[in-house]
């Protein structure tokens, strides 16, 4: 995984957000909301992703709303939307913060929690 933190407040993922880097990340967005009133994720790069960057991603609005701060989503893979899927948790919530959607092949089943169409 790489983080590449912005001068605007955002922060960029690439790579795998697997629990073996979601510390990293986590410090990442730390700093990036203690500099910032707004942190901007973007996660467009991010190929792979399990239970511990799903976590990462929905600690990181708590923590920006007991701040008084604001997260979003600049744009979302699909991988994470995947997971998302994978653990059943909704898809609108990470897509709300994003703006961008549900990609139309984990529509169906998936945009209500279930597994998508393709297995995952």
């Amino acid at each position: 995984m790489q983080i590449t933190n912005e001068e605007s407040g955002g922060v960029r993922i690439s790579g795998s957000l697997i629990i073996s880097v979601a510390n990293d990340l986590r410090t990442a967005r730390l700093e990036a909301l203690a500099a910032n009133s707004i942190l901007v994720l973007d996660l467009s790069e991010v190929d792979a992703c399990d239970v511990a960057g799903i976590q990462v991603i929905y600690s990181a609005q708590r923590t920006a709303r007991a701040c008084n701060k604001s997260l979003r989503i600049a744009s979302i893979s699909t991988a994470i939307l995947a997971a998302g899927t994978a653990l059943g948790l909704p898809l609108d919530e990470l897509t709300e913060l994003s703006g961008t959607g549900i990609p139309e092949h984990l529509t169906g089943t998936a945009a209500r929690g279930g597994r998508a169409r393709d297995g995952v």
